[in-house]
């Protein structure tokens, strides 16, 4: 009797806190819910760096592991679903994944979770580009958070017709109850929030900036909470920051004179996102960081009501439009974050109006639903889509 053969999903294993680690593990709940048989490999490896740009030999020994694990996979499996990686490393280990399954005769399915696979690429020489175009080719479908973000495979025209589009989506459990619409009471201090790994990039200084000029120039009372890691970004991940940047960050705070008004509060623990979700009024996220793609904090935020102050940057500008569920800044610009904070602070109405077209936005495009549809839909069949469908989730 000839074996079933299955799908291999290769991703952090659920209960990774990362974006990409929550996106993943939605994927598999949702999968779980069809009831489609597959496979899981874990492609985190659990050796950290002992600072950036050492090499580890643990962290190398355990890819190499993870490589050899999926060997074993290959003559039960007839095709993957892989999270490719954003370095030099993890486009090493995907290569030793992606031809071994193309010589298996398995369809090849990769994902992109960031939107700076283009410089990556760029940014190797003659010999590793040829490499990274000639594994990526192989792929059968190359999935892409958003149409911003499909012009960083212009490298490779080759596969314009087999990139797909899948926006993120919440993962289960953080869907917000009916009636998150949120209204600005008069004489409370406007709720801003900050939530996100703290990378100068991604511009927690200038969120720190503008708290400077509502409290001292302004005098708009405010509270603003930040969340997150401190982390120092390298070429295509992140590793832990020194103990360092959380101090100077506390002592900007109390030079400052902001420690009656701001507080970093470290990580958030999923217990308590709702919570702050539910409690704050404004979002404020003025990155520039390079491997930005399409932040699920940005939809945590806007599915609870929260209007948006980013940036046009990467595929942030599908996630939030002008005027509309938030506003754009320059990724510097501390004065315009804080006379938009002014803008719907003296503005009740027109704050409302902003969160409420939040919240018709994320339910428009970017609920659990529409983010399993669209995704099981090319992993599981051999006609990608490009856009956001609806099947039985959406039922």
């Amino acid at each position: 009797m000839k074996q079933e053969k299955f799908t291999l999903l290769l991703g952090p294993i659920p209960g990774n806190p990362t974006g990409l680690g929550m996106a993943f593990e939605t994927l598999v709940n949702g999968i779980d819910r069809l009831g489609i048989p597959y496979y899981m490999l874990d492609l985190e490896p659990k050796a950290q760096d002992r600072k950036p740009g050492s090499f580890s030999f643990n962290r190398f020994y355990e890819i190499v592991r993870i490589i050899i694990k999926f060997w074993g996979f290959l003559p039960r499996i007839n095709q993957i679903y892989l999270t490719i990686g954003i370095s030099t490393v993890g486009f090493l280990r995907d290569f030793f994944l992606i031809w071994p399954a193309k010589l298996f005769g398995c369809r090849i399915v990769v994902h992109v979770h960031s939107g700076g696979y283009s410089h990556f690429y760029r940014s190797q020489n003659r010999l590793m580009r040829w490499f990274i175009r000639n594994t990526l080719v192989q792929a059968d479908s190359v999935i892409v958070l958003g149409k911003l973000l499909v012009e960083q495979f212009d490298f490779l025209p080759e596969i314009s017709d087999r990139i797909s589009i899948s926006p993120n989506g919440l993962p289960f459990g953080m869907q917000p109850q009916p009636g998150t619409e949120k209204t600005i009471v008069e004489d409370q201090p406007i709720r801003l929030l900050y939530l996100s790994n703290m990378i100068l990039e991604k511009g927690y200084l200038t969120v720190l900036e503008a708290c400077e000029i509502l409290h001292k120039e302004l005098r708009v009372p405010f509270r603003c909470d930040f969340y997150g890691k401190f982390m120092q970004p390298q070429i295509g991940r992140e590793t832990e920051a020194s103990i360092e940047s959380h101090q100077s960050f506390m002592d900007q705070i109390k030079r400052r004179g902001l420690e009656k008004v701001v507080a970093f509060h470290g990580v958030l623990q999923p217990e308590e996102k709702k919570n702050v979700l539910s409690e704050s009024h404004l979002f404020i996220l003025p990155t520039q960081y390079l491997w930005e793609g399409q932040p699920i904090s940005i939809l945590e935020a806007i599915a609870y009501g929260i209007p948006v102050i980013s940036t046009r940057f990467r595929g942030i500008p599908e996630q939030v439009i002008h005027g509309f569920n938030g506003y754009f800044v320059d990724p510097l610009d501390a004065g315009a974050i804080a006379a938009h904070v002014e803008t719907v602070f003296r503005d009740p109405h027109a704050y409302h109006e902003l969160s409420r077209n939040a919240v018709n936005h994320f339910m428009r495009h970017f609920t659990t639903e529409k983010y399993l549809s669209a995704l099981i839909d090319v992993i599981f069949n051999s006609q990608p889509t490009t856009g956001i469908l609806e099947d039985e989730f959406g039922k």
